[in-house]
């Protein structure tokens, strides 16, 4: 779900430097805007030092991986919310579940089971009783409620990390440094095996 709406992508890599993207849908023109910026063209992996002997190794094993960053924060937020305290697998049926009952088709050249995800706003008119049949708790169901007002951390994440701004509207959002942390890495997860089997963008 981009600021334009919805919309249903898909990237073909022919070689190294040459991708293809299709996309439908209302945000279309936004999500092929961003495409570059998300698949890391601005990153500096000449910049990276791992500080911890897991991701130095990861990284000298893997020296060309990138990891996608949408910074699109609510996308994240829920999956993650509806992790905690769960095993997987009761987290993957609740969030399949809600998306079934409350998403909408996926635009486009999309599998017809594929949903969108609702709209923040949409997420706090959920009856009690479809979060209780999807196996979420009034704790969590009550987190993803409030999660709709994740617009500050979503202009947080677009700045870069340490930064005067990332800094103050996380203040503001009420979020420590700990908890943006846990953030920030989620919001790297949307080409995880939920996103791209359950939902469109």
């Amino acid at each position: 779900m981009t600021s334009a709406g919805p919309v249903t992508y898909r990237i073909r890599q022919h070689r190294l430097d040459d991708l293809e993207v299709d996309a439908w849908g209302p945000g279309a023109d936004e999500l092929v805007d961003h495409i570059p910026a998300e698949l890391g063209a601005h990153d500096h992996p000449e910049e990276f030092r791992p500080a911890h002997p897991v991701l130095d190794r990861a990284w000298r094993r893997l020296p060309g991986l990138r990891v996608p960053r949408t910074g699109r924060v609510f996308e994240a937020l829920v999956p993650a919310i509806l992790e905690q305290r769960v095993v997987n697998l009761d987290a993957q049926a609740a969030w399949t579940r809600l998306l079934r009952a409350h998403g909408t088709p996926a635009p486009g050249s999309a599998p017809a089971a594929m949903r969108v995800m609702p709209h923040p706003e949409a997420w706090a008119k959920i009856p009690i009783w479809d979060w209780r049949r999807a196996g979420v708790d009034l704790q969590r169901s009550r987190t993803v409620v409030l999660a709709r007002h994740a617009g500050k951390l979503e202009r947080a994440a677009a700045d870069p990390p340490g930064s005067t701004g990332c800094c103050r509207r996380c203040r503001e959002s009420g979020c420590g440094r700990r908890r943006r942390s846990g953030t920030a890495r989620s919001v790297t997860r949307t080409h995880s095996r939920w996103a791209t089997s359950t939902s469109a963008g």
